[in-house]
């Protein structure tokens, strides 16, 4: 931990994933998230209705699939761009 970094980040090659549920204002906490990672200076990204927004803060959209490998392959497309954390929307 050093002055200008709350906490160390995840260990080399890990992610750490922040989960947002609730029933209304997801959106708005899962932007919130992405910029308070970049505040504290975490490569941070979210992923929420509006798309998946990256570390340098670009906004893809992306098509939800239904399937077990949807979630874990964008994580770590996120993390090949540099994410040390993400915050992840819930919605159906």
């Amino acid at each position: 931990m050093t002055p200008d970094r709350p906490g160390p980040g995840p260990a080399s090659g890990s992610i750490r994933v922040v989960g947002v549920t609730g029933t209304n204002g997801k959106t708005s906490v899962t932007t919130f998230l992405h910029q308070l990672f970049a505040s504290v200076g975490w490569a941070g990204s979210a992923y929420s209705s509006h798309g998946v927004r990256s570390p340098d803060g670009s906004i893809r959209a992306v098509e939800v699939e239904n399937t077990t490998a949807f979630l874990p392959a964008m994580i770590a497309a996120e993390a090949a761009k540099g994410a040390e954390v993400i915050a992840l929307e819930a919605f159906a």
